[in-house]
């Protein structure tokens, strides 16, 4: 073999080579490109202003009395004009629960500090539910209630919880609001890069936060207040979906 003829075999294998060489670089970007597709995750978020349409607030009168029977009559006479009361703000009989009556026995301590056998006084409670569909209503009823107390009635007012009955549904549209939310977010973040956005590949749902209009707080639980009439609900999602190029 002359020397120009091992020139070019020698030309030749190094041309094959790098041939090759950049081949594999290219099937292998291909590949990593393959399993690696482009996306791009986003969060979608909506929020909804609602108003409580069911308030469910209760009262407990309590009576102290050394001697059992005389606890029940005081009792049913509190009661009774603790209802008057409750009727005369406006509750009906239809929104009103009454309550069994509850009893138990205190007795005198000792100078130690220990219970005796020796009755203290019989502790009486009863208590009324109310419930209806007219939250302002019971919204008043639950301050005013207590007026009773100047007439020497002891009566414990709890607080009133206010609640929507539509908020299932309200949850199912909030979650159609973050999604097209979450795609109007991808868009403008892929019309940046010059893609467009395609499938959804993942959704991942938040908890529901449902606070007193305007205010901040976030749980990672969700929050139901139930303290307000007003409410806001806010829902948020994490989407990711895939971007064409």
């Amino acid at each position: 073999m002359n020397k120009h003829l091992s020139i070019a075999m020698f030309l030749l294998g190094a041309c094959l080579a790098l041939g090759f060489v950049y081949g594999m670089g290219k099937v292998s970007h291909a590949v990593a490109e393959f399993k690696q597709p482009h996306s791009i995750r986003v969060k979608g978020y909506a929020e909804r202003q609602i108003t409580s349409d069911t308030a469910t607030w209760n009262c407990t009168v309590t009576v102290r009395e050394g001697q059992l029977q005389t606890g029940y009559a005081r009792i049913k006479q509190d009661v009774e004009a603790c209802k008057q009361q409750l009727k005369a703000l406006g509750v009906t009989e239809g929104e009103l629960n009454v309550g069994p009556i509850q009893s138990d026995i205190r007795y005198k301590r000792s100078e130690k500090g220990q219970d005796t056998n020796e009755v203290d006084y019989y502790n009486l409670t009863q208590s009324m539910d109310v419930g209806s569909k007219d939250v302002h209503k019971v919204d008043r009823v639950s301050k005013e209630i207590t007026e009773l107390i100047a007439k020497g009635i002891e009566v414990r007012s709890e607080k009133v919880a206010f609640t929507d009955s539509q908020i299932e549904k309200v949850k199912l549209e909030l979650l159609a609001e973050t999604t097209q939310n979450g795609w109007q977010r991808a868009e403008v973040l892929a019309e940046r890069s010059k893609g467009k956005v395609g499938a959804l590949i993942s959704a991942n749902q938040g908890v529901f936060q449902i606070v007193p209009v305007d205010s901040t707080e976030v749980s990672g639980e969700g929050v139901y207040d139930t303290s307000t009439i007003e409410k806001a609900i806010k829902a948020v999602v994490t989407l990711e979906f895939a971007v064409k190029k």
